[in-house]
C-alpha cells in the first residue's frame, strides 16, 4: 500500500488502483468514469470522495476540487460531469509528463491517445506563454493601450488558448472512443460469423 499526502491528511492508497485509474485514462476512460471507478472500490467507506482527491493526485498528480468535502452519497450530475471531463481532463493531460511513464502503450506505434499534444501543465504556465505584446495584429498598438485594456486582451487569448487546447483534448478523446466502437463492431461481427458456423 502506498500513502497519499493531500492537504496535510494522509490515507492509505492501492497502488494497484492507482496502476488500474492511469491504464482506463490511457484507454479512455472519462474523469467522471475514474471517479466511478473509485466510488464502486471503495463504496462502503463514508469518505471516498477523499480518496478521490487523494488518488487523482497520486495517479495524474491534479486535484479534484469539486469532489473536497463532498458527502458519502454524491453522485455525478451533468454539470460536475461536463466540468470534470472538461477542465480536469485540461489539467491531467497537461500534468502527463508527471505519470506518462508509468503507463504502457496503448496502440502498436508505442502511442497513447494523448501522446504528441502541446498542453499547458498548469494555469500559470498557460498565463506566462501568453505574448499579447508579439502577436502581429497587437504590437503596434500594445504600447499605446491602458493597462486594463492589456490586461482584458491576455485575459481573452488566454481563455482562447485554454479552450483550443481543450478541443484539441476532447477532440483526440472522441477519436479514442470511436476506434473503440470501431474495434467492438467488428468483434460483434466476427463473434456472430463464428456463431452462424457452428
Amino acid at each position: 500500500m502506498a500513502q497519499g499526502s493531500l492537504g496535510g491528511m494522509t490515507m492509505t492508497l492501492d497502488p494497484h488502483v492507482i496502476a488500474t485509474l492511469r491504464k482506463m485514462f490511457a484507454e479512455g476512460a472519462t474523469p467522471s468514469r475514474l471517479i466511478q471507478y473509485i466510488a464502486d472500490y471503495y463504496g462502503d467507506a463514508p469518505e471516498w470522495t477523499r480518496y478521490v482527491q487523494h488518488y487523482f493526485w497520486a495517479a495524474f498528480s491534479v486535484v479534484v476540487l469539486d469532489m473536497e468535502n463532498q458527502p458519502a452519497d454524491w453522485q455525478p450530475d451533468v454539470r460536475n460531469s461536463m466540468r470534470l471531463n472538461t477542465d480536469v481532463l485540461h489539467e491531467m493531460v497537461g500534468r502527463v509528463h508527471h505519470w506518462r511513464e508509468q503507463v504502457r502503450p496503448m496502440d502498436a506505434a508505442g502511442q497513447i491517445w494523448f501522446d504528441e499534444l502541446t498542453i499547458a501543465p498548469d494555469e500559470l504556465s498557460l498565463v506566462d506563454n501568453i505574448k499579447p505584446e508579439l502577436h502581429p495584429h497587437l504590437c503596434n498598438s500594445w504600447l499605446a493601450m491602458k493597462q486594463p485594456a492589456r490586461d482584458c486582451v491576455r485575459q481573452a487569448l488566454v481563455n482562447a488558448q485554454a479552450y483550443y487546447e481543450k478541443t484539441q483534448i476532447l477532440a483526440r478523446l472522441v477519436e479514442q472512443l470511436q476506434q473503440q466502437v470501431i474495434d467492438l463492431e467488428r468483434q460483434a461481427v466476427v463473434a456472430a460469423e463464428q456463431n452462424h458456423n457452428t
